[in-house]
Parts: C-alpha cells; structure tokens; sequence
C-alpha cells in the first residue's frame, strides 16, 4: 500500500459501450462526429492497437476489471464473483474514494461489479434485466431439463437458488432507482416490486409453479411474474403482444420495451457524487454509457433534450458515404461525445481539470456499416464474431503528468488495470495476467486472446469453446470440441485488414500457424485444469 500523505491524481474511467477504434474522428473517421473524444486524445497516452477480450460485455468485463480472461475461474456467467482481486479494490485500499454508475445489465452489481466501490448505482434497463435472466440462466436451465441432461429435481434446486438471487437482485435495483428518483421508463416500480416478491414467496413455498410457468410461457415469463395462475385471456394477450412486436419491428426496430438510461443520468449523478463527496480524499469515478449500444433504438426513446441532440448529431452526419451504412452508430456517438463535451466542462468548472487522469476505452466493438459481414439481419452470433470490428477498441489515458504519446504494441483489456496502476505507482496484485504498457517494463506483448462458448449460457464443460490469437502478422480462430482443437478461419493481418479472405485452406504463415496453435493447446490445458475435467 502506497504512503496516503503522497497526492494522487482523481480518476474518472469512462466506459463508453461498444466504441470502436476506427470510429474516433482523431484517427481519420469522418464525418468529424467526436471533437470532444478528440480533445482528450490529442494529448494523451493512447494505445492504437488495443482490443477486447470479449465481443459483448458480459464477456469483456471480467478482464477489464481483474485482468483475467474471459473463460478463467470457471468463465464468464458470475462476472467477477469468484476472481480475485478487482482493480477499484486495489484503488479503495490506496486511499481512494470510490463511485460508479452502470447503464447496463450485464456489468452491474449482481455479477460483482461493485466490488471496492464506496458507491456503486445500477442505472440498468428493466426489460433487459429480465431478457439476461432468462437467456443466460434460465433458458439454460430449461434445455438441460428437457433434454434430459439434468433431473427435475436438479431443475428446481437450481431454480430455488439461481433464479432467486436473480429476484433478490432486482428488488434492490428497483428500490434503488426510487432512492435514485430516476424516470419509470414505462415500469410501475411500486407494483412491479410487489410481483416480484410474490414470485420469491411461490418460489419458496411451492417452486414446481415457477417451473412451469417458465417452461410455458419462455422469454415472456416476466409478464407473468408473482403470478400462481395465469387465465386463458392472458395468455392470449401476451400472444397477440408478442407478435405484434415482431411484426413491427421486422420493417423497423420501432417497438420496443428497452429503454436504457442516457448518459445525461451517469452525469448527473457523477456531479452529485462530486458535491457531496470526501474532498480529503481522490476521488475514483467509474461512468458507463450504454447509448451507443443502443443506437437502434433512438427513435423510440425521445426526450426534448434528445431530440435536439439528435437533430444536431444528424446534420453532423450528413456529410458521408451513406452507402457504407453505420448511420445510427454514428449519429448515437456524436450524441456520446456532446455527453462528455458536458463532462469537461463541469470539470474545469469545478477546478477538477488540472488533477484528474480521463480513461477512456470501449468494453467491446460492433459492426456497424462497411463491411457488411451477414445476409442475416440483426446476426448476434458470439461464437462468429471476431473480427475486428468487435475487439478493436481505443484505449486514452489523459491527466496530470500522462505523457502525450502513442504506443502500437498489442495489447487487450488484460493490460487496462496493470497499466493504471503502473501510473499511479501502485503495485498491481499477482492475480493481474496483463501488464503495464505504460513504462515498457517488460517485454512487448507478441498477440492477444479472445474467446467465448458462444451465446447464452458459458458451459466449458458442455458447449464449443472458440478462441481467437491475433498477432501483428495473423489471426487464427479455432473451434475447440470435446477439447479437440480445430482451426476455423485464418487472416492475414497486413494485407487484409477487413478480414475478408479466410486462407484457413491454404498453407499460409505455417510457422506463426504453428505458434499460434501452441497457445490455444496451452490455453485449453489450464481452462481444463481449473474446471476439473
């Protein structure tokens, strides 16, 4: 632990969801749609080839918060809940006071994300909420019952369990957000916190009702949660809802129940954060905003201040190739970045400027536009997803004392923590696998790893298991089943850099092939290890 007399800089650490690299104006995107993003880069630290460990959050997260990969501990399903050593813990034990405010379901408290934090708010959509709960645990449940893989015995003790820390959760979350006095969002929390404790007392005096219930009525089961028995006329309502949904948004993604919170809320609450907090102390701010990852959904979402925002991120991006495609992408950006626009100014209005070090990444990347990779529309397949598009995200330190220059090293999420901590002179834990890539302390990093099991549930045991290492030279995925390890694609990273020609059949690169398989076969040995298998 570092001397508390010694003054450290504040830190404010902004996750903006799904920012992709190639998207910053200050690297050569236009139309110009970040000028504030650009402001911090000019005179920063900035890393030009850093990627995710994870193509969605709930995969990446894990890595930018311990500096562990995405499949360690078990993978990815409990966040950080069984991995040691988060690095706001490491922070709050060196004297730092800390905050946090989350936009999205998947890295919020209920999977260990407020771990160190003084403060930790879970400004989370609903709807969401519960679509998480069913597609990474419950639906999971359910396939391994019916197809017999486990007994219904073994479905209800998992019900009786892991559904109900699901509802425990979002009782918290709902209480949360009226202390918080944040907007419904077209949700009646009062009667919604009566439904779910309804459903956590069935679950505990008779949990055979909650089955069946799930199993009937599927990802619509939040429409009858708290609820012993459901008519005949409500089911038939829920039917006729859902398809009228998927009607609609066939033409366009117009209906919609999500509704995340803007950026304007994570701010607001940050400034309320800075008047009421312990000015002994620096401050640590974690701010997440889920807008971009939103972007489809700007037309359902409407406030005045949006609207204006949104007239003049338009006209902002009238000016390009609209034969690319991208354009809700990147008017949702331009929006973001008026949001951070709003964040500087509050702070050298607060005199806070001149002692605070800005973090900026994205947690994972998408396609948006050029190249269009899928005929099918609205694809969200993980186990196909890695490209760049989806890893290839910026990494800005900017602050007091933060040298102005750029690094082209690889380097991934695993390298985020160790390399704040390195900054601010604090040793970083043993658990962290990454390493700084501020100071070049070590050697340089020769390719990064990402993986998953694909969507829904992370079964090591059960499911695929692919994995990508990408090199300067080459990218390799491979599909491992049963443990057995097969390459998928291969790329060749100089000469095309939209991944386009899969070499995997021809005899290109065979001795960075060669190396690259190397890796995965050790990979593969310590994820078998720590699962026991």
């Amino acid at each position: 632990m570092q001397n508390k007399n010694i003054i450290k800089p504040n830190i404010i650490f902004l996750i903006v969801d799904m920012l992709k690299q190639n998207k910053i104006s200050a690297n050569g995107y236009r139309p110009n749609i970040t000028p504030n993003i650009d402001e911090i880069y000019a005179n920063a630290f900035k890393a030009t080839q850093h990627f995710s460990t994870g193509n969605v959050t709930q995969v990446a997260f894990p890595s930018i918060f311990t500096s562990t990969l995405p499949l360690d501990f078990g993978g990815y399903n409990q966040g950080i809940k069984k991995r040691p050593d988060s690095f706001p813990e490491i922070l709050s034990k060196n004297n730092y006071e800390t905050w946090g405010a989350v936009t999205g379901h998947p890295c919020c408290a209920h999977f260990g994300y407020d771990r160190g934090f003084d403060k930790f708010e879970n400004l989370i959509d609903l709807y969401q909420w519960f679509r998480q709960m069913f597609r990474v645990e419950l639906r999971h449940l359910i396939t391994n019952y019916e197809t017999k893989t486990i007994s219904k015995e073994q479905f209800i003790s998992s019900l009786s369990t892991n559904y109900l820390e699901y509802l425990n959760s979002t009782i918290r979350y709902l209480e949360e957000m009226n202390t918080l006095k944040l907007p419904n969002n077209g949700w009646n929390r009062i009667k919604l916190k009566k439904l779910v404790n309804n459903e956590i007392k069935i679950l505990k005096d008779n949990p055979d009702i909650i089955a069946k219930k799930i199993i009937e009525f599927d990802q619509n089961f939040r429409d009858v949660i708290g609820k012993k028995e459901v008519s005949k006329l409500q089911k038939k309502r829920i039917l006729i809802k859902e398809k009228f949904k998927g009607y609609i948004n066939k033409y366009i993604f117009f209906y919609s129940e999500r509704k995340a919170f803007p950026a304007q809320y994570v701010n607001n609450n940050f400034k309320k954060f800075i008047k009421s907090r312990n000015t002994k102390k620096p401050f640590f701010a974690y701010l997440h905003y889920f807008d971009v990852h939103e972007a489809k959904l700007l037309i359902s979402n409407f406030t005045f201040k949006k609207i204006i925002d949104f007239t003049i991120s338009t006209l902002k991006c009238l000016n390009r190739d609209f034969s690319k495609g991208g354009l809700f992408y990147d008017i949702a950006l331009s929006m973001v970045d008026r949001e951070i626009g709003r964040l500087l100014k509050f702070l050298k209005k607060n005199n806070l400027n001149e002692n605070t070090i800005i973090i900026i990444t994205g947690d994972h990347g998408t396609q948006s536009g050029f190249p269009n990779r899928f005929k099918t529309k609205g694809n969200t397949d993980l186990s196909k997803n890695f490209y760049d598009d989806w890893h290839h995200v910026p990494l800005i330190i900017n602050g007091p004392g933060i040298n102005n220059k750029e690094t082209n090293e690889l380097c991934s999420h695993m390298d985020l923590a160790p390399t704040l901590l390195d900054i601010l002179n604090i040793k970083s834990p043993q658990s962290f696998q990454g390493k700084s890539i501020y100071k070049k302390a070590y050697k340089e990093n020769k390719f990064v790893i990402f993986e998953n099991t694909g969507n829904g549930n992370c079964d090591i045991k059960n499911k695929k298991i692919i994995i990508a290492i990408r090199s300067k030279e080459l990218k390799v995925i491979y599909e491992v089943i049963k443990f057995k390890i097969y390459e998928r694609e291969v790329y060749d990273m100089k000469n095309d850099k939209w991944e386009l020609n899969n070499l995997v059949k021809e005899n290109f690169s065979p001795s960075i092939r060669k190396s690259h398989l190397k890796i995965v076969e050790q990979r593969i040995k310590k994820i078998k290890n720590e699962n026991n298998i």
